[in-house]
C-alpha cells in the first residue's frame, strides 16, 4: 500500500545548516581548525564553505587577526552563511564561485581549508592546481575527505539500502576519495610538499534517530539527480521511498531514542614549497 506520509521539501541549505553543522561539521570542524593552527594575521580561504562553519570557527580563534573568505558554489549555502556570520557579528566574506577557477590572484592566502566537498569537485586536478596557484609560497592545505565507505558501516549501509530500492549510487560519492593512495596523488602531482596524512574518528550523536531520518531523507534525496526533473507529489514519494530504506537501519543504531554511530575522515595537511 502506498505511503500517505508526505514530506515538505524544505531548502537544503537551511536543513544543512541547523542539522548536520552541529552534529556533524561542527564535531570534526573543531579537530579540523586545531590541525590548521590559523595564525594572527594570516589570510585564510575556506574552500567549499557550506554554510560557513569552519571559516566561522577560524574567524572566531583570530578575533579579527586576520582575513578569512569563505568559497562555495551554491549560491542557498552562501546565502545562508552570510545571513549567520551577519547575525553573529564575524568578520568574514563569503564568494561565490567554482573550486576549479578560483576567483583570487596568485599566492592571495597563506591556509587554504576544505572539509568536505572535494569528493564531487568533477575536475579534483583542476581544482587541486588552482589551490596550489592562490597559496602563498611557504603556505599550507588541509583538506578533509570521509575515508573508504567500507571503513565507515553504518554509511555503508545505508548507501546500500538506498541504493538496492532507487537504483541509485549518489550516497556512495561522498566516499569517492577514500583510497588514501589515490588521494596522495593529488597533492603530489599538483606540486605540494611535506604531506601528512591522518584519519579521525568520532562518534556522532543525534538526539532524535526519528529527526535524524527526515533531516537526512530530505538533503539525501534532494541531492540525486533526478530530484529536480520532478514535481512536488513525485519529490515526496521519493522522500518516502527513501525513508522506508533506512529506517530499520537507524533503528539498530539508536539507543533510548538517541541515534549514535562513529564516522571517520582523513585529514591531509600539505605545504606549497618555498
Amino acid at each position: 500500500m502506498p505511503s500517505t506520509h508526505q514530506t515538505p521539501v524544505v531548502n537544503p541549505a537551511y536543513a544543512y545548516e541547523e542539522y548536520l553543522v552541529p552534529t556533524m561539521f561542527l564535531p570534526f570542524g573543531i579537530e579540523l581548525v586545531a590541525l590548521a593552527d590559523p595564525q594572527p594575521g594570516e589570510r585564510v580561504l575556506d574552500i567549499g564553505c557550506g554554510t560557513g562553519i569552519i571559516a566561522r570557527l577560524i574567524a572566531e580563534r583570530l578575533a579579527g587577526k586576520g582575513q578569512v573568505v569563505g568559497l562555495d558554489v551554491n549560491p542557498n549555502m552562501v546565502a545562508v552563511a552570510r545571513a549567520v556570520v551577519a547575525e553573529a557579528g564575524l568578520a568574514v566574506e563569503f564568494v561565490e564561485g567554482d573550486a576549479q577557477a578560483l576567483p583570487f590572484p596568485d599566492a592571495s592566502f597563506d591556509l587554504l581549508t576544505w572539509q568536505q566537498g572535494l569528493q564531487v569537485v568533477p575536475d579534483k586536478r583542476a581544482a587541486f592546481a588552482e589551490m596550489f596557484r592562490v597559496l602563498a609560497p611557504g603556505g599550507r592545505v588541509l583538506t578533509s575527505t570521509w575515508t573508504a565507505i567500507e571503513r565507515n558501516p553504518f554509511d555503508q549501509r545505508i548507501a546500500a539500502a538506498v541504493e538496492r530500492h532507487l537504483g541509485v549510487a549518489a550516497f556512495h560519492l561522498p566516499f569517492a576519495l577514500g583510497d588514501a593512495d589515490a588521494l596522495l596523488h593529488l597533492f603530489t602531482a599538483a606540486g605540494f610538499s611535506e604531506i601528512e596524512y591522518r584519519t579521525v574518528a568520532l562518534d556522532l550523536r543525534y538526539p532524535s534517530a526519528e529527526e535524524y531520518i527526515e533531516r537526512i531523507v530530505i538533503g539525501g534525496a534532494a541531492a540525486l539527480p533526478v530530484f529536480d526533473t520532478l514535481d512536488a507529489a513525485e519529490q515526496a514519494q521519493l522522500i518516502d521511498a527513501v525513508r522506508t530504506a533506512i529506517t530499520p537501519i537507524v533503528a539498530e543504531y539508536t539507543q533510548a531514542g538517541e541515534l549514535v554511530f562513529v564516522t571517520e575522515t582523513a585529514h591531509v595537511l600539505a605545504r606549497r614549497p618555498h
